[in-house]
């Protein structure tokens, strides 16, 4: 048993020697980044914040597009057709030429054409926000992961640093045994707990590996390449005052803006939605030439105003028509007249219900309204939580700190009574252990503090500057 842990304990000091030769080439030559450049890069590497600028395109044509709603609609039609009479027969064998241009001016839609316009500005303004929601939501990412491997990587360190003084204490404690004047039971508590320093140092490498892998998912960097980071902490101090904090979220979260834009966006989408049922009316306006010869040398123009209205699946078209007919040959005018049209047209189960669109946009309407509020609770959550973590990690540094300047003074004390004879190397290496556990509580403690710090930042909506770590 006892040759098995001398095995193992030779293995892990071996392999904590090799990474701590062969780490710092593999980083050699490679700019350390800090937290601000971590996050940088992850808002870059970011799939949705690259979209932005491709949805920006397309909000910017549908505001174009529904700008061109309020001008007339032009159409021009152009046809050689055969002379017809009145009632839509073949009266010669050639063909003549009609030529038409009709202009259509929306008078009255309900109000949808504003708002459509509206959602469309939007919309744009959604997608502003839309990126700084994103860099957000990478930041948040960003920042633990940052801290956590900067802290395993010092508890790791901190083990290593250990592991030397630990394997001369149990080679001491061995040579007691030999010499007669050491247990064998102090021996195996020197080997026990030098087996348990290697554990967690093991445990928190593999923690600080894990953290490498997720950050360098977050940067967009390559799984192998080295990754050197330079310790950096918040410039920022919160308000005393929980509610402060959080009524500047209110204000300026880039989440919670999203989500009132959103708001905004489908209840303009609802108000377009429902325009639909509402009556629309047109003023149509018409010119144009027939003839033998292209575009024709008889004239006809006309003016008419149309009403479209919806009843469920059945539409109704109410219109009010005008055309003068100058002199024109080719359809059996000899003089000019004005020929008046009044009219109305009835389609049944047509299937223009806007019934279908208006429930859909009135179920749009109310997830945005819920996502709001929703947001809102969730943010007053975070912000609250993590105001009360900072004062708790606070609090642990600050026993930490004294934890560990209390060990340090007590393994003073046992390494003298072991230079004199008087403690045993396993009660020196307890104490060694102690100071050790203290300081990683100490270091933990510290990145921890920083992480509340700066994500309390990017909550409140504020500028993360960052300060080099000393």
């Amino acid at each position: 048993m006892v040759g098995m842990i001398k095995h193992i304990i030779s293995l892990t000091i071996t392999a904590a020697f090799l990474a701590c030769a062969h780490g710092p080439a593999r980083a050699a030559g490679l700019e350390a980044l800090g937290l601000d450049q971590c996050i940088e890069l992850a808002r870059a590497n970011n799939s949705q914040v690259a979209r932005t600028n491709v949805a920006q395109a397309w909000e910017k044509e549908k505001v174009n597009a529904a700008l061109r709603r309020f001008f007339p609609r032009v159409d021009v039609d152009l046809a050689h057709q055969p002379k017809v009479d009145y009632f839509g027969r073949q009266i010669e064998d050639s063909n003549i030429y009609s030529s038409e241009v009709k202009l259509t001016q929306p008078i009255y839609a309900g109000g949808g054409l504003t708002a459509r316009h509206d959602q469309a500005k939007e919309g744009m303004a959604k997608v502003n926000l839309l990126e700084a929601k994103a860099g957000l939501e990478a930041a948040r990412e960003v920042v633990p992961s940052y801290y956590r491997l900067l802290a395993s990587r010092e508890v790791v360190r901190l083990g290593r640093d250990l592991a030397e003084p630990a394997r001369e204490l149990v080679e001491a404690a061995r040579r007691g045994v030999r010499e007669g004047h050491q247990r064998v039971e102090d021996l195996l508590a020197a080997e026990a707990r030098l087996l348990e320093v290697s554990y967690q140092t093991a445990d928190h490498e593999s923690q600080a590996r894990t953290a490498a892998l997720k950050l360098k998912e977050l940067l967009g960097l390559e799984p192998e390449r080295a990754l050197t980071l330079k310790p950096q902490r918040p410039d920022y101090q919160p308000p005393a005052q929980a509610d402060d904090i959080l009524q500047l979220a209110y204000r300026r979260n880039a989440g919670l803006l999203f989500a009132q834009s959103e708001d905004r966006y489908q209840s303009l989408g609802l108000s377009s939605a429902e325009s639909y049922a509402l009556p629309r009316l047109n003023l149509i306006g018409r010119y144009g030439y027939e003839g033998l010869d292209f575009p024709g040398d008889d004239k006809y123009a006309g003016v008419m105003l149309q009403c479209d209205i919806s009843f469920g699946d059945v539409s109704a078209k109410a219109y009010a028509d005008m055309e003068h007919q100058f002199e024109n040959d080719t359809a059996f005018y000899y003089e000019q007249k004005d020929l008046y049209r009044k009219g109305l047209r009835l389609s049944f189960l047509d299937g223009n219900s806007p019934e279908v669109g208006i429930a859909e946009a009135r179920l749009n309407r109310r997830k945005a309204h819920d996502d709001v509020r929703d947001t809102r609770q969730r943010l007053a959550t975070d912000v609250l939580s993590l105001m009360e973590e900072l004062q708790r990690q606070g609090q642990v540094l600050e026993l930490a700190t004294k934890q560990s300047e209390l060990y340090g003074e007590r393994l003073r004390v046992v390494r003298a009574k072991f230079e004199a004879g008087a403690a045993t190397p396993a009660e020196v290496l307890e104490r060694e252990v102690d100071l050790v556990q203290a300081r990683t509580k100490a270091v933990q403690a510290r990145y921890e503090r920083w992480r509340v710090l700066a994500i309390l930042c990017l909550l409140s909506g504020q500028e993360l500057k960052c300060l080099d770590a000393s």
